[in-house]
């Protein structure tokens, strides 16, 4: 009798807690005009910055949560708070700030390791807005087709979305999950509109994608692209972005871009080619691959990848299973001259394979784990870098539109 007295106490209890909490989430959402939920693919940490620095640009008050393990609160006045999202009760305070900031608009990361609070977060909301920035080989097509649908049914049908996907054709694939009168694609046109000059003005690496999907986002809401592009420009990065070190020689300059662990191993061959293209000034390129994974599917498909790029002058392997993917890459067609396997190396031999490489202009990209070697060669050009937030010596000439070629 206890027993079933307690139980219906608690959910008696629970009940009331849901329904207060969802009392309250409605009248502080009624409050901000601008609901805009991310979903939480590998990028959209990045891409909730961007949004929320050009619609401040633009003179909206913004209020924004990204869900990486700092939890960070963006404020309309541009800092930065922490605070740990651990359910979806955190909305409704999160809610609340926005309201007590006067927002005018709120943005929120939705999980990428909860996909329960990120359902219950994305359908609480009530977004307005949602947007989905699909990465690169996150899934096959028919995978990737239901997992746009899912995401479409969360939003009323008056809900803009906003879907960087080029493997599907974004409005058939979500009019099929549910009925929606504004779907906006991001295609390979926007994406190519997207200029070496603005990608210049980031003080990292970003993507173009990225750059080209919170644009039309800000755009769509009011805010020009040259405006956005200032407060992008100006505001703090997400701790996950591609950083740039510079280590200047007599002879030349060695450049470290760090994609390491970079927003997921799936977003690999894109951030190649971003960086790759960016830097082709260049005269040598060298991957550095750690391997510390000692999973196959992972080291598979770094195999497979690293094949398709030509234009790497040397792959300089290391971690524990670094044997592990020189088999692999020489069964794989890879020649075997342009592979040294340094598994037992420690950061001195990596940094001297690296200078009987280098030219005058080096650009070294770390891809892999992030952990042991990878963490070491960071630090390292870390310390000694000379200009650490300035890439002024690009070529300012390329004034085109973005290459896609590796």
């Amino acid at each position: 009798m206890n027993g079933s007295y307690w139980e219906t106490a608690e959910s008696v209890v629970r009940t009331g807690w849901a329904l207060a909490e969802s009392k309250f989430r409605h009248r502080y959402g009624r409050q901000i005009p601008i609901r805009i939920y991310i979903a939480g693919t590998p990028g959209s940490s990045g891409l909730t910055r961007l949004v929320a620095a050009g619609l401040r640009a633009g003179g909206v008050r913004t209020l924004a949560q990204t869900s990486n393990s700092s939890g960070n609160v963006l404020l309309p006045d541009g800092s930065e708070q922490t605070s740990v999202r651990t359910d979806r009760s955190s909305l409704v305070h999160l809610q609340r700030a926005a309201v007590q900031a006067n927002a005018e608009a709120i943005v929120v990361q939705g999980h990428q390791d909860n996909p329960f609070v990120s359902c219950c977060e994305q359908h609480h909301l009530d977004a307005t807005h949602g947007v989905y920035l699909a990465a690169t080989g996150e899934e096959d097509e028919s995978n990737r087709c239901l997992t746009l649908q899912a995401f479409a049914k969360r939003f009323a049908p008056s809900a803009t979305l906003f879907v960087s996907d080029q493997n599907n054709p974004s409005a058939p694939v979500l009019n099929a999950g549910r009925r929606h009168a504004n779907v906006v694609s991001i295609m390979d046109d926007d994406i190519a509109a997207v200029t070496w000059d603005e990608l210049d003005g980031f003080p990292y690496v970003e993507t173009p994608d990225t750059v080209a999907t919170a644009l039309r986002v800000c755009q769509r809401l009011g805010v020009d692209r040259q405006t956005a592009l200032g407060g992008m420009w100006s505001a703090s990065p997400d701790p996950g972005v591609m950083t740039v070190f510079h280590r200047r020689e007599k002879n030349g300059q060695i450049s470290l871009i760090n994609c390491f662990a970079s927003n997921g191993l799936e977003s690999t061959p894109s951030l190649w080619r971003t960086v790759t293209n960016r830097f082709r000034h260049c005269e040598k390129r060298i991957a550095v691959v750690n391997c510390q994974s000692n999973q196959p599917g992972h080291m598979q498909q770094l195999v497979q990848w690293s094949v398709g790029w030509q234009s790497a002058d040397q792959f300089l392997v290391t971690g524990a299973h670094a044997d592990s993917f020189r088999q692999f890459a020489m069964n794989s067609g890879l020649q075997d001259r342009r592979i040294r396997c340094l598994e037992n190396s420690n950061l001195s031999a990596v940094l001297q394979s690296i200078d009987r490489v280098a030219d005058n202009k080096t650009l070294v990209v770390g891809v892999g784990s992030f952990s042991g070697l990878g963490l070491q060669l960071v630090r390292y050009f870390r310390q000694l870098e000379t200009t650490s937030s300035n890439i002024a010596y690009v070529p300012k000439r390329r004034t085109g539109v973005i290459s896609k070629a590796a």
